[in-house]
């Protein structure tokens, strides 16, 4: 017999008449109960003896109580795990902030502050390239902030001419992410298209060619993916530009065309960018009034992104015009210029 029968039987012929059943209908009562699965009080069991009853009387509406307890419990600690996580990563992300305000305050800007002690007329440049040296020892045990820090400054350096030291900043960035991320990871392919782009500005088209080529096979594009990856984009967009320096503009509007048709996610100074180089490349395929169409474009994303008097927006002016005289309207042209 059961447990629960053998308590009642206990119960029933204990040997001290305290010990049995006061009443006949006690007796009575217990055995209904061990019928209907029922805790009975002979047993004189716990929660877990109660429980056992509850699931073997109702085991369908039992196990899906506790499949919705696994749930909830499940759910519970879903969110206090990513309460946590979510709580070191701004952790992490307020000091990584703090870390690089200190570098520019102290070591980039601080540098030429005379109420630093630091009154200096160095060019920015020689700040800029001084503060290379100083990223990587201010966040010797962070590689990932110093590595993002000189890709930064190596933009800058090459917008300004410095091609030897934004070399030298991409090579640097690229081994310090490498450390950190791997050597596929997105923060090191940002550091090897700063590399790509410093050699088309410095007029090497070709050396530029075998950089973005590799870039691309670790990074593709995906036409099909209606929001692109970014990095991707820009190594395209870059590989479009790089054709226009290697005198192959069909090619240049070929991938301009391809990845202007996946804009959702990208920056308007980048949009800005693209679409003027797809205006210099349809003029030079005599295409002036998809040139003209593309210049305005350009010319509307550097306002929205930098204002009417900045200087990308007169870049793309220029590209207007410059597809205007293509097609005769020289007085048009003239105005604009």
């Amino acid at each position: 017999p059961s447990r629960d029968l053998q308590a009642i039987i206990a119960k029933a012929t204990a040997d001290a008449p305290s010990q049995r059943y006061v009443t006949a209908t006690a007796l009575k009562y217990d055995l209904e109960r061990y019928l209907a699965r029922r805790p009975v009080q002979a047993r004189q069991g716990g929660p877990l003896y109660r429980w056992t009853r509850l699931v073997q009387r109702h085991p369908i509406g039992s196990l899906s109580a506790a499949v919705v307890t696994l749930g909830v419990v499940t759910l519970v600690a879903g969110f206090l795990y990513y309460a946590a996580v979510e709580r070191t990563r701004l952790r992490e992300a307020r000091d990584e902030t703090l870390a690089v305000n200190r570098f520019l305050n102290e070591d980039l800007l601080g540098a030429g502050d005379p109420f630093l002690g630091n009154a200096s007329d160095a060019p920015v440049s020689d700040i800029l390239e001084a503060g290379l040296e100083k990223a990587g020892k201010r966040f010797p045990d962070h590689p990932a902030i110093a590595g993002k820090i000189m890709i930064a400054i190596g933009h800058t350096l090459n917008s300004r001419g410095q091609y030897a030291s934004a070399r030298r900043a991409a090579e640097r960035a690229t081994r310090l992410l490498a450390q950190r991320d791997g050597a596929d990871a997105p923060s090191v392919g940002e550091a090897r298209l700063l590399h790509a782009m410093v050699d088309i500005h410095a007029g090497e088209p070709r050396a530029a060619q075998q950089r973005l080529a590799a870039l691309a096979r670790d990074f593709p594009f995906d036409a099909d993916d209606e929001t692109p990856d970014v990095l991707a984009w820009r190594i395209h967009s870059s590989l479009a530009w790089n054709e226009q320096q290697l005198n192959r503009a069909d090619r240049c509007v070929e991938r301009y065309e391809r990845i202007l048709t996946h804009t959702r996610g990208i920056p308007d100074n980048e949009l800005s960018d693209a679409y003027n180089g797809l205006s210099l490349c349809q003029s030079q395929m005599a295409r002036f009034e998809d040139a003209v169409r593309s210049g305005r474009r350009s010319e509307a994303y550097a306002v929205k992104f930098s204002g009417a008097d900045s200087g990308v927006a007169s870049l793309a002016r220029i590209r207007v015009a410059t597809a205007l005289s293509g097609l005769g309207r020289h007085s048009e042209a003239t105005t604009m210029l």
